[in-house]
């Protein structure tokens, strides 16, 4: 990789020989290197690290990704010394359209740019296919969800360049030596934290492919240059995709989709009503628990619990809703809001157990009163566990994933 990336300090990239065996470099081998760390661990086949080629596809998918949505960012990164620009999109594609890139830099010439970022964008598309064949078969689902996740999002940072003028455009600031764009084409953040929750398996990988491969066909102009390219491109990996789905066994396919949608559906509704119902049940304690305690008895009544328990049942109540109103609105001390919920259970069934066995209240009226408790804390463990597990999924980047938490909630 050193030595790759070393010739290509003084080499240029002209031809698309030239851009794959780049990306191979600085990309390709990482994929390569990851197989061989894959196989060895023990967790996946042998054939995985055997498997070179897909494994170079997938990096190259990457990279070019990335190459195609940094252009503007990279033509303007002068070196000071021989006022050479970076430029890795190859001249046989770009040769097509201008002269000089510096043509396409900034709105101009909108047109011939888009035309040839279009074709960029098709010869990234070449690689998509491998990556469906490379992640069907990984096995361990921490590898997978390692590969499959920035296969995803570069899919939908494909898609969102293709036929995009505003590639070429943005603003960029120079300090401390570096070249920044920085109002670059990129996706939502609201949009990368739904990718990383639903990218589950692999039917949900090839969901997204198959969303962002139609979102490209859609907008494929007759008129342009690489059309005819694109839709062979597009219409290869409608193939694949099809191919990949028919490979998934039928069960697992009718049990893990009827799954994902009741998953995805039920932390739907927590997210809905889990504020609201904590709100309701503060109110609920504050108006009609707490009067009834101020006028209870020192000692229990026949058909009225211990007034001890009951202080101290309307106490916690009253301290766990408030605390859990407050970290769910403003974000606070979320991490300690799932051990208090799972407490809250536990106290709600011995709360029933208690008023059952001092014959207090009749078997509707538990209902009617345990019911509300449990719904809210199951739905705090839910929302919880969801954040959670994006954390496992980008434990060297905890800020981000916050910022992240915070914009889809």
């Amino acid at each position: 990789m050193a030595d790759g990336m070393e010739k290509f300090t003084k080499m240029k990239v002209v031809t698309t020989k030239d851009y794959d065996l780049y990306c191979h470099y600085v990309a390709g081998l990482v994929g390569i290197g990851l197989s061989g760390l894959f196989a060895a661990s023990g967790l996946e086949d042998p054939v995985i690290g055997e498997n070179v080629e897909t494994a170079n596809h997938m990096g190259l998918f990457l990279q070019k990704t990335n190459i195609i949505r940094d252009f503007l960012e990279d033509h303007e990164d002068v070196n000071p010394d021989t006022g050479d620009r970076r430029v890795f999109w190859p001249k046989d594609i770009w040769g097509k359209y201008t002269d000089d890139l510096s043509n396409f830099t900034f709105g101009k010439n909108e047109t011939l740019a888009v035309a040839c970022l279009n074709d960029m964008v098709t010869n990234a598309l070449q690689h998509l296919p491998y990556c469906i064949e490379y992640l069907s078969t990984i096995s361990d689902r921490s590898n997978f969800l390692f590969c499959a996740i920035p296969q995803v999002m570069a899919a939908h940072t494909l898609c969102l360049c293709y036929a995009n003028p505003d590639v070429f455009k943005g603003e960029i600031r120079k300090e401390l030596g570096e070249c920044r764009n920085i109002k670059p084409v990129k996706i939502r953040k609201g949009l990368s934290a739904k990718l990383m929750l639903d990218t589950v398996d692999m039917a949900s990988v090839l969901d997204v492919f198959e969303d962002t491969v139609e979102s490209i066909a859609d907008r494929i102009a007759p008129t342009d240059p690489s059309a005819k390219s694109t839709m062979t491109m597009v219409q290869m990996c409608r193939d694949v995709i099809a191919r990949g789905r028919g490979s998934l066994p039928s069960t697992q396919k009718i049990c893990e989709g009827w799954k994902s949608e009741v998953t995805r559906s039920v932390k739907s509704i927590a997210d809905t009503v889990v504020v609201p119902l904590i709100a309701i049940l503060l109110v609920i304690t504050g108006v009609f628990d707490v009067p009834q305690l101020m006028n209870l008895e020192l000692t229990a009544t026949a058909n009225q619990p211990n007034s001890v328990f009951y202080l101290a049942m309307t106490a916690w109540n009253l301290s766990f809703y408030s605390f859990a109103l407050f970290a769910m609105v403003w974000g606070a001390h979320q991490r300690n809001l799932k051990p208090l919920a799972m407490f809250h259970i536990l106290m709600s069934f011995v709360e029933v157990g208690v008023l059952w066995m001092a014959a207090a209240l009749g078997a509707r009226q538990l209902l009617s009163e345990t019911l509300p408790k449990l719904l809210a804390a199951s739905c705090l463990v839910s929302c919880i566990s969801k954040q959670s597990s994006m954390h496992h999924l980008t434990p060297s980047h905890p800020l981000k994933t916050n910022q992240i938490i915070k914009a889809v909630l």
